[in-house]
């Protein structure tokens, strides 16, 4: 579990010849305005170079926010096209910028709320199953509180993924 905030980038896959990437899982993390200069993204798969091989990248219950804004912020998810080794699922994201160019991946269950778009239309896909666009109703945005008022869309609507315990540590709820 981490909390990463204005920094440069928030996880960047590469290696430097054959490199491979297995099973990885990221899971409740706080992402907030945390977008690389330079490819414009917060989490990057490298191609040319620094390309990797990736398989079974899963994405799950983190809240990305992205409101700062940023000029050179492109995606979300970048760096390359092919996404189709990532799951994305239960997800929260508050975001001024795309999620990702296409939605060849599975995506299921994540809650999406676009606000003044620097880069891209929309999330950049369609949505999936168990999938809405809506405002998480966060505490404080402006405070960075972003924990979730009673009334948000995003209470109840993700899967049962397996987690015992959330981002502040307290039991995850079971069932949905």
């Amino acid at each position: 579990h981490n909390y990463a905030e204005n920094t440069n980038g928030f996880f960047e896959l590469g290696a430097n010849g054959n490199g491979s990437s297995r099973n990885v899982k990221v899971a409740y993390n706080i992402i907030y305005n945390v977008t690389a200069s330079g490819s414009g993204t917060s989490i990057c798969f490298n191609t040319g170079n620094y390309n990797i091989d990736v398989t079974g990248f899963k994405f799950e219950n983190n809240t990305f926010v992205s409101t700062a804004g940023q000029p050179d912020a492109f995606r979300v998810f970048g760096c390359r096209s092919d996404l189709t080794s990532m799951q994305l699922r239960n997800n929260v994201f508050y975001s001024d910028i795309q999620i990702a160019s296409n939605g060849n991946f599975v995506h299921s269950n994540n809650l999406y709320h676009m606000v003044n778009m620097v880069s891209g239309s929309g999330v950049g896909y369609g949505l999936g199953s168990g999938e809405t666009n809506g405002n998480p109703l966060f505490v404080n945005i402006t405070n960075k509180d972003v924990h979730l008022q009673g009334a948000s869309p995003a209470i109840d609507g993700g899967l049962s993924l397996g987690y015992a315990l959330d981002f502040e540590d307290r039991p995850v709820p079971v069932g949905v």
